[in-house]
Parts: C-alpha cells; structure tokens; sequence
C-alpha cells in the first residue's frame, strides 16, 4: 500500500478470489512499518479459491498482498486449451516422466509469467543427438505464446524454466578445453551474451556442472526474442572437457538448473 500498489482496494481488502495454482499472502502491515525488519504482519496464506471473508483481524486491514504460483503454464492446444501442466524453475523432459499431464510432442501454447523465461527443444537428454544436440531450441519472456509455425510446435521433449541471473557456483565455464583459462561460475538461472562475466560471449571451450545440477548450452541468446537459439547441448553433472566442435568458442546463452 504505501507503494501505491493497492489503489482500488486501499486499507479495505475484506474478500479474496485466487485462482487454481496460485497461492496468496495477506499482511497487516507493509515495508513502511517494516524496512529491513521482516516485521510486516501478522500475516495470513490462502490457497486458490475463493475467499468470502478474511476474518476480524484480516478485513478491511491488509496492507500488502503476496501472489506466487507456477512459473510457466503449457498446454497441449492452441489459445492455452487442452490438457495443462505447470512447471516451477527448473529442467524438465519427458524421458523423466515430467511431461505426463501435457504430453510429450505435444506443446502448443504456454504462459510465462512476468520475470521468467523458457527454453524449449525438440529433444531430451536421452534422444538427443550429435552428443548431447537438442534439436531445435527456442527461447521465450514472459507472456502468451502460441508455438503453431514454429519448429518446437508438438515436438517439445525438453523445457528449460528459469529466472535469473542468480549468486552461486552451481557451474563453471572455461575459455579452453580441459577446464584451463578464463572461467566464471553461475548459479541456477539462464545468462545471455552479456551476462556470462569474464569469460566472455562466444569464448567457452569447457564446463563443469555441479553435483545433482543439470544445464543446457546454446549458441544464440535471448536478445532476438522468439527465434531459434540452436545449437543447443544437454549436460549432465559433471566435468566436460569439451563442449564439441559445433559450440566451441560460440555459445551465447548458459541455463543452469537442478
């Protein structure tokens, strides 16, 4: 609220809808009682549904809302219809089983939700070929996207769901083979041309990819929003002396995920 965020309702929130997937947090007090205190409540959760009253000490006294659910919403037709399933950040493929609900081949519309993006290709890491190849890849922002048209439309085996950049050392990339030069080190997120830190854009040889971490290599970035990011390469944990000849020194785009 004193944000100007909350203006329809402003100190006189009473009732809540919240719709299938998504989850809320109501409190009493925002960050102008809080800043760098965390003391923003009492606060209250609620799951989807509709919520008729927030109770004596809720109604009429919410100063800030909270909104969180699935990153990323596929669906097996046109115009976000037919069989659905929502994904959180991560690596998802269908030989793991993860495409159960939506079909495996058989993505054709999605929604990514503001400060995610979304790779999708053709194959899974047990498929792919030319040493871990993906097949054609592409990259999407936030919004509706329908996929009729395009080379991943009822082929997609494999989604990358991230936000990002982030902290951490979840995997190390280095200017020459055998993990030798320039290295930097990411943690879980998607990092374009200009994210990748020292060792530059267009400038990785080798890899390591931390223990139950997985990540996904491709030669173009995001800047050229919704067209084909191919090459792309699969890599489990582990060390990987070489990322291949095809993406030697011409990766522009690093996803790193459990």
């Amino acid at each position: 609220m004193s944000a100007g965020e909350l203006p329809d309702v402003d100190d006189a929130t009473s009732s809540l809808k919240i719709d299938p997937g998504y989850q809320a947090v109501v409190c009493q007090h925002d960050r102008a009682a809080g800043v760098n205190s965390g003391q923003v409540g009492p606060c209250r959760f609620y799951d989807a549904g509709e919520h008729v009253t927030l109770g004596d000490s809720f109604s009429d006294n919410i100063h800030l809302i909270a909104v969180g659910g699935p990153a990323v919403t596929m669906f097996s037709e046109a115009g976000l219809k037919g069989n659905s399933q929502r994904y959180t950040p991560g690596i998802y493929e269908a030989v793991r089983g993860q495409f159960s609900v939506v079909g495996n081949d058989a993505i054709t519309s999605f929604r990514v939700e503001a400060g995610y993006r979304v790779l999708i290709c053709n194959n899974d890491s047990k498929f792919a070929k030319n040493k871990g190849d993906l097949g054609p890849c592409r990259q999407y922002r936030e919004g509706v996207h329908n996929l009729q048209g395009t080379p991943v439309d009822n082929t997609a085996s494999l989604i990358t769901v991230l936000a990002g950049p982030s902290n951490g050392a979840r995997m190390t990339v280095y200017r020459d083979r055998d993990f030798k030069g320039v290295s930097n080190k990411y943690g879980i997120g998607v990092y374009g041309a200009t994210e990748l830190g020292p060792v530059g854009n267009d400038k990785i040889s080798s890899l390591k990819v931390a223990a139950d971490h997985r990540a996904v290599v491709c030669r173009h970035d995001h800047t050229k929003p919704d067209v084909n990011v191919s090459p792309c390469r699969y890599f489990a944990a582990g060390d990987h002396k070489y990322t291949g000849a095809d993406l030697n020194d011409d990766i522009s785009l690093v996803a790193v995920a459990k």
